[in-house]
């Protein structure tokens, strides 16, 4: 019995984190995920369906709900599985509203360097810090998602270039003091495949990143706008194509 109250202990402990991340992300096939599992491991180990200390060696793979509920564990954003999943879906949805969509890659400036020089710890500090930033400037219905290490990726639903420049600039007040970022953003009617989508995305955060970094390039089929950021106030160039 001592084996199966620790396994309910454990087994508490590690779903509590993985359902309040997942609800914090609006994932709630992810809060299901999450039930079935304890679910499913509880009953197993007091009806003695299979070794309770064998359920015990493997709890400790139930960190792995935590991605797989589409949450990142480090800033509790969606994570890439969760954005690929989205895409698409918002894709379809300009395409049926006629209401273009914006997707955005942003990159932070010189991560790397920062967290080697301050320890990784203080840098996990630092990328919760601003995706909490970002997040809090995002609309009601957009996504963000840690698309990797130092990278974020944004869905904005129903967003011209020139929301999407507001958004962005919006963005870039808040990140914490010392860090900058770049940003790559594409606009779409939905009339094309997600791989091209995210393709012009990543395209536009290379020639940002390219031309200095701390800016953004905001690109679609017959426009490329550039916002640089050389003095407190960010100005436009409009380069038709």
């Amino acid at each position: 019995m001592e084996l199966v109250a620790d396994l309910v202990e454990r087994v508490s402990a590690r779903s509590d984190r993985a359902a309040v991340l997942a609800a914090s992300a609006g994932d709630y096939a992810g809060i299901w995920k999450v039930v079935c599992v304890v679910t499913i491991a509880l009953l197993a180990a007091i009806f003695g369906v299979i070794n309770a200390r064998t359920i015990l060696q493997r709890v400790g793979l139930m960190s792995g709900l935590v991605p797989f509920a589409g949450v990142d564990q480090h800033t509790a954003l969606a994570n890439r599985r969760r954005f690929d999943e989205e895409c698409p879906l918002a894709l379809e949805r300009a395409r049926r509203t006629e209401r273009e969509v914006s997707v955005a890659m942003i990159n932070l400036d010189n991560f790397d360097a920062i967290s080697d020089s301050n320890g990784h710890w203080a840098g996990d500090r630092l990328l919760a810090a601003t995706a909490a930033s970002i997040s809090s400037r995002l609309r009601e219905g957009d996504l963000i998602a840690q698309y990797g290490p130092e990278k974020f990726a944004i869905i904005l639903h129903g967003c011209s270039a020139d929301a999407a420049r507001e958004i962005i600039d919006r963005v870039r007040e808040l990140v914490p003091d010392g860090l900058t970022f770049s940003a790559g953003v594409t606009v779409s009617d939905g009339h094309e495949d997600v791989a091209m989508t995210l393709a012009r995305a990543n395209q536009a955060l290379d020639a940002a990143k390219h031309a200095g970094c701390n800016r953004a390039v905001i690109m679609r089929r017959d426009a490329t706008v550039e916002l640089h950021r050389d003095t407190d106030m960010p100005f436009v160039v409009v380069r038709r194509g």
